[in-house]
């Protein structure tokens, strides 16, 4: 099957876990098992001997963050146990009987295997404790304790079943008043006062918590340490797994959110287009509707839900209903009753100030709010409303008193308070009212999210639409719903339906939405433009030299230097031939492969080295690794930045249909990494995507790749990403500005643009926060989402769009050959990706 072939070259010893694959089914009555799966271990517990002396710093550090993945561990397991011991086991020999076996063993599902593999992993860990003072060595541990295929089954199934397990928790709450006593029991019998929600959620948890433990021992661990590269990877094992169980918990949640939707409509219309399978839930928040007065006061305000899907906006009433007693020791999900439903092509953004967007496939005659009332028919003020209006007025008698300040200037008498100096004062008066206008629209914007959705025609057939002010948890909340509007109209645009597919499977893994959309495809350099003659500027001192390999010394060993890394035929690195060669005292910036040589730019000095054996023609690097594409072959290798070492490879192939007559192989001609994913130009014009993990650890592939079925007729020449991030001001609920300057260029301030090309770092693999994950006990804030605290908040507000541009020539689709332009013309292609916060 052609596809992308991986091979790991790590050669990292795999840890013998014993976990039982073919565990006791868990439908066995027979609860005497659980007494050996959580029995005491007979080996002792990782105990940290007492510190030596003359440690480093760093040792000392690196001591105290293994104290604390001893003592998470050990709180983790505890928790497991507590849930079989004091729950489980309990409910399993009640008499009478409490609940059924039957509805026992969906709560409990897979935790008993969890357990086991924590408990094996905790034996490892002591055995590594024990040895810390000679060896400092735990990232091995990680990755062979959690790489393990079987690790990823387990959890997996325990995140695909927990929302249903919590769904019946709550109703033998509802219906077994015995069940909801022995919770309540045992909730105060405990220390802690934790529910069983709070424990059970804990799994969840565990690998973000791990992955913050390690990046600390990251932090402190020196360059050439022999624990670097094995954290590294355990970093990027462990992000890997999260970010499947984070995936696989979000398609869960969305699955449940769709059908308690469904279950509330009574239009049959509605509720069979929601039980489609092409619905995907894209985002659903509870928001506060706000109905606002003629003078801008709110009227009424109430919560919703709101449901973006992939192709439909839909707005319901929430009806919470359960005892309070109940929702305190689970969630309680709520019901709904659509209030309206509206096609997503016909749902229109207006921000405070806007003219009404007029789009041809919607003509609005008339606007009105939800309940009718006409708001107006032309020119749109939203709520509050009258800010746009006023601020207008208030432009209209600057102008008028600059006029009249001009014209009292002409006067040929002198009288009292009628000079051009009151007349200034005024000017500048009115200059401040209107920046003070212009916060106001602006800080009503943060929050506010305001719709046009269409309505039912009136009477006499005119179509009506109706406005919907929301008010937001947060400017990102609101950020976050105008980009996934934007984005869910980009993708149901014909070149998007679909845009990606998965070769490796013939296509049958369906592409996630977050895959990046093409947005745009522009021609670039049309024959009027080749026109446009080059200004001559004068030349900055350059110089050119050639440099032999001999050329190295042990004295130049401060220098800058080029590696060439020598292949054998196997892919594999030969260390002995890895040579250097001296550039100069200043980093290496720009290199460029011209015929059989390699020009290296170094300050205000090339080289140029003369090496035949010279192939790599590409390299992009991430986190603590290297991507290399040559000149020949369609493979990829990657290479440890810090000790050189070969770490995985890669082989690009598509299906022999995807390339134009006459070609045969697929070669690499372009390289990029981007959020989270390694982007690959080929000579056939075809762009692969391949997932590599964010944080920094190693950029390995871990998952499937992705071919788009957008591409060139030519060579893609080269792959750039640019990304603007939202200023921090922009994030904040500050109140009007009272003063100031003018606020002209404001909008210039406002973004701080980068740029990456092919041959440069990618925008997002530098040092990151492990905090971006779940780490909540509290059921609310993990139902609805962690709020941040003021003192993270400044840390963790950053909100980064970015965009994927492709050069090439021509346009085609691969799987239609008939949608395709000018072979001859250049083209640039734009792919725009989510929001990241």
């Amino acid at each position: 099957m052609e596809g992308i072939g991986i091979v790991d070259a790590s050669g990292n010893e795999e840890f013998n876990c014993a976990f039982d694959s073919q565990c006791a089914d868990d439908t066995e009555e027979d609860s005497g098992y659980l007494d050996v799966t959580v029995s005491e271990i007979k080996h002792p517990p990782p105990q940290l001997s007492p510190m030596p002396e003359g440690l480093s710093s760093q040792q000392v550090v690196r001591r105290h963050i293994l104290g604390s993945i001893i003592q998470s561990e050990r709180s983790y397991l505890d928790s497991l146990k507590r849930i079989l011991l004091e729950y489980k086991k309990p409910l399993m020999e009640a008499e009478p009987r409490i609940l059924s076996l039957r509805k026992i063993q969906p709560i409990f599902y897979r935790l008993k295997e969890i357990l086991q593999c924590h408990s094996m992993f905790q034996i490892a860990l002591a055995s590594r404790v024990a040895e810390w003072d000679h060896t400092e060595k735990i990232g091995d541990l990680f990755v062979a304790s959690f790489s393990k295929s079987m690790v990823l089954d387990v959890y997996s199934d325990y995140v695909n079943n927990f929302t249903n397990a919590m769904a019946l928790i709550k109703k033998a709450c509802m219906s077994k008043p015995a069940f909801l006593e022995f919770l309540k029991k045992k909730q105060a019998a405990s220390t802690d006062r934790i529910t069983l929600y709070g424990l059970m959620v804990k799994p969840i948890q565990r690998f973000p918590q791990f992955i913050l433990l390690l990046q600390d021992m990251l932090k402190n661990t020196p360059v050439g340490h022999q624990d670097r590269l094995p954290l590294q990877l355990a970093l990027t094992e462990l992000e890997t797994l999260a970010e499947k169980l984070n995936e696989q918990k979000r398609l869960a949640e969305q699955l449940a959110e769709i059908q308690q939707l469904t279950r509330s409509v009574s239009d049959r219309n509605l509720s069979k287009q929601l039980n489609s399978d092409q619905k995907q839930l894209i985002l659903s928040e509870t928001l506060i509707e706000t109905v606002f007065g003629e003078k801008g006061q709110v009227l009424k305000s109430k919560e919703r839900k709101v449901f973006l899907l992939n192709d439909m906006l839909v707005c319901a009433n929430i009806n919470v209903k359960g005892p309070p007693d109940i929702s305190s020791l689970v969630p309680i999900g709520p019901k709904y009753a659509v209030k309206w439903s509206a096609p997503l092509l016909q749902v229109q953004v207006v921000e405070v100030g806007q003219e009404t967007p007029q789009p041809k496939s919607f003509n609005v005659d008339i606007i009105t709010d939800y309940h009718g009332n006409v708001i107006c028919s032309g020119k749109l003020f939203l709520g509050p409303p009258r800010l746009y209006q006023e601020l207008q007025e208030l432009q209209h008698d600057l102008s008028v008193v600059e006029e009249v300040t001009l014209l009292v200037g002409t006067m040929q008498g002198s009288y009292q308070n009628l000079n051009t100096t009151v007349g200034q004062d005024w000017c500048m008066a009115l200059q401040r009212l209107i920046r003070i206008k212009e916060d106001e629209i602006q800080c009503a914007n943060k929050c506010r999210l305001r719709l046009m959705v269409p309505g039912k025609p009136d009477k006499s057939g005119r179509p009506v639409s109706f406005t919907v002010v929301f008010s937001t948890p947060s400017p990102i909340s609101k950020i976050s719903w105008v980009n996934r509007l934007h984005l869910a109209k980009i993708a149901l645009r014909e070149e998007n339906l679909p845009g990606w597919v998965c070769v490796e499977d013939d296509e049958k893994t369906k592409p996630p939405f977050w895959c990046p959309l093409l947005a745009c495809r522009l021609p670039v350099f049309t024959p009027k433009m080749q026109d446009l003659k080059v200004s001559e500027r004068q030349p900055t001192n350059l110089y050119l030299c050639k440099l032999k390999k001999e050329h190295y010394s042990a004295r130049h060993r401060s220098h800058s230097m080029l590696f060439f890394i020598h292949l054998t035929k196997k892919g594999l690195w030969d260390p002995d031939s890895c040579r250097h060669v001296v550039i100069g005292c200043a980093p290496v910036l720009k290199l460029l492969q011209i015929d059989e040589c390699v020009w290296a730019s170094c300050a205000n000095q090339v080289s140029v080295i003369e090496d035949p054996m010279v192939s790599v023609t590409h390299m992009v690097r991430a986190g603590g690794g290297v991507w290399m594409a040559f000149s020949e072959g369609s493979s990829l290798r990657l290479f440890h930045t810090e000790t050189l070492e070969h770490l995985q490879e890669i082989n690009i192939s598509t299906p022999s249909a995807y390339l134009s007559p006459g070609q045969k192989t697929v070669c690499v001609t372009s390289l990029l990494i981007c959020q989270g994913l390694l982007w690959v130009g080929t000579a056939q014009g075809i762009i692969v995507t391949l997932p590599v993990p964010r944080l920094e650890g190693i950029p390995k592939i871990t998952g499937k790749g992705m071919t788009s079925l957008n591409g060139h007729n030519g060579p893609v020449e080269f792959l750039v990403a640019t990304s603007s991030i939202l200023s921090q001001d922009f994030l904040k609920r500050d109140t009007p500005m009272e003063g100031g300057d003018s606020r002209s260029g404001t909008e210039d301030k406002e973004y701080h643009l980068q740029t990456s090309d092919s041959t440069q770092d990618s925008l997002e693999h530098t040092l990151e926060d492990g905090s971006i994950y779940e780490l909540s006990d509290d059921p609310e804030v993990w139902v609805k989402g962690p709020g941040p605290s003021s003192k993270e908040a400044a840390r963790r507000e950053k909100v980064t769009s970015a965009a994927v541009i492709s050069g090439g020539k021509g346009f085609r689709r691969l799987a239609n050959s008939s949608n395709s332009s000018d072979s001859s013309e250049n083209m640039l292609m734009v792919w725009q990706l989510p929001i990241t916060v």
